[in-house]
């Protein structure tokens, strides 16, 4: 992957399947003011009607369950370009290794249909949910606990308009 500064100062990720990701610079979100917790209001009403109709099992559901109580929705052409919301394709890159891996967060249903996809009730999936571009995600694999910071968004169905996913 390389890395190189556009006029505007933005950062352009070049990764090896020649897709470019624009996006501001991947630096920990530790060293600047805390965001506001916020959601997508169509994220937020097809997850709260996917609890009202069957309840996915575990803790990583209570977590995103938590989150929806406490997020501030706001309307899809509103939300930030930095955050992941549902069908949303981020890079990471392990914190102990520095592998870079590509994960779509998806609903629990497309987990099948989607190769990169990771749903929102698992643990990866869980721990991406409204999180941003330059933050740590940490969840538990199968085998270890893992940490890896969130690089780029490859896709955002907000940042392109594409409401109906």
């Amino acid at each position: 992957m390389n890395l190189h500064r556009t006029p505007a100062l933005r950062t352009v990720w070049t990764l090896p399947f020649s897709h470019a990701i624009i996006g501001p610079p991947a630096t920990p979100r530790s060293v600047h003011a805390p965001l506001p917790l916020v959601m997508s209001a169509l994220d937020r009403e097809r997850l709260f009607e996917l609890a009202r109709t069957r309840e996915p099992p575990g803790a990583h559901w209570t977590a995103v369950l938590s989150l929806l109580n406490r997020a501030i929705a706001v309307p899809p052409h509103r939300v930030p370009e930095d955050l992941v919301t549902m069908n949303s394709v981020a890079w990471l890159q392990d914190v102990a290794s520095g592998a870079s891996e590509a994960a779509e967060l998806v609903y629990p249903d497309a987990t099948d249909e989607r190769p990169l996809g990771r749903s929102i009730t698992a643990p990866l999936g869980s721990a991406l949910f409204c999180a941003r571009v330059g933050g740590r995600v940490v969840w538990q694999a199968a085998t270890r606990r893992r940490e890896a910071i969130i690089i780029a968004l490859q896709y955002q169905p907000e940042r392109e308009r594409h409401y109906h996913l």
